[in-house]
């Protein structure tokens, strides 16, 4: 009985010993990760940069700098520098960048996108966190660490010793590598008709719309707007006939309110545009037939809604316009006044957007 007990304690002496081994062992490494040099580079004022910087100082690593860098070109450091880790912030993504020995040489190890909410922003500074403790944290493959433990394994990025240099084709991108979003596009056109319509005796006519517009920044829409006359809507009385056509020419600046990548887009915003009415007279005798011309301002409102056909740079849009011309345009026969237009004048377009670079 004695002999049985001598036994068994040993036993339990030496499987405590080596549980002690493994969590020393496993100690010295988390502090020497815990210990490793990362440099933030981004925007001082960017929320996931403070986000970051902030959970990397908790977790024990060392964060050497937080400074505006708008390069995107592989990070380099000099040979006396102790820099583990690079992680680049921008609008749109986290890039992460392991240094290797000799300094100077790195290798991109993970892209993390960025969301335009404040929560998806704090999502995406814990994903790079999980990047940077994955490359950080080697995994252990001893025999009883594997059995102990349900936790897969985490592949190691191929170093930089084996993997040739990154080429140029990520460098100078906006969007994040296997990003499916399309290009913003800076210029366009919009091609469809025009339905102008004014309740002053004038029948409604059609245009031909020509809309080529700018887009400076991802909510800002500036558009030239040119109509051409497709019908010529006419006026009839006792004293003869006339025929109206409607030019257009101006300008307007709109407000993009969903997301640029969106294939839904809606808008909103104001302009100016010339007008100009041109009518032909055709009179019944005793009276004599002539021609006229009236020019006006019509400042406008208008507002839209359109979309994009897949990730292609088609689509169509379909707006709506109020406003009112001045001063207000009146067409007349040699004894009376037969028409007004313009106070108030309504306008509804269906147009193909073509995006074009």
């Amino acid at each position: 009985m004695t002999r049985a007990r001598s036994k068994w304690r040993a036993r339990v002496s030496r499987h405590f010993a080596y549980a002690a081994v493994l969590g020393l062992s496993g100690l010295s490494r988390a502090a020497g990760a815990r210990g490793a040099n990362i440099a933030v580079v981004g925007p001082r004022d960017n929320p996931v940069v403070l986000e970051l910087a902030q959970e990397l100082r908790a977790a024990g690593f060392v964060v050497k700098a937080e400074i505006a860098d708008a390069a995107r070109s592989p990070p380099a450091v000099t040979p006396d520098d102790e820099t583990d880790i690079v992680i680049r912030v921008d609008a749109a993504t986290i890039e992460v960048w392991a240094i290797a020995e000799p300094p100077g040489l790195s290798t991109l190890v993970d892209v993390v996108p960025v969301g335009s909410s404040t929560n998806e922003a704090a999502i995406a500074a814990r994903r790079a966190e999980e990047v940077v403790r994955a490359r950080l944290l080697p995994v252990d493959h001893s025999p009883a660490f594997e059995t102990a433990s349900a936790t897969p394994q985490v592949p190691t990025p191929p170093s930089a010793a084996s993997s040739p240099p990154l080429k140029s084709s990520t460098q100078g991108s906006d969007s994040p590598p296997g990003s499916s979003r399309p290009t913003l596009a800076r210029f366009g056109l919009d091609v469809g008709t025009l339905l102008s319509m004014s309740p002053g005796g004038i029948p409604p006519a059609a245009e031909l719309l020509l809309l080529p517009r700018w887009i400076p920044t991802k909510r800002i829409m500036a558009r030239t707007i040119v109509g051409v006359p497709l019908t010529s809507p006419e006026i009839k009385s006792a004293e003869g006939q006339a025929s109206i056509k409607e030019w257009f020419f101006g300008a307007a600046v709109d407000w993009n309110f969903l997301p640029a990548e969106a294939a839904w887009s809606a808008n909103a915003g104001a302009g100016l545009a010339g007008v100009r009415l041109q009518s032909q007279g055709t009179a019944n005798p005793p009276f004599v037939s002539s021609t006229g011309d009236a020019w006006g301002w019509l400042p406008f409102v208008d507002g839209g809604l359109s979309h994009r056909f897949g990730s292609s740079q088609i689509g169509l849009g379909l707006d709506a316009w109020i406003g009112a011309s001045l001063p207000r345009m009146a067409i007349a026969f040699p004894t009376r006044r037969v028409a007004t237009w313009g106070s108030p004048w309504a306008g509804v377009s269906l147009a193909l957007k073509i995006d074009a670079f």
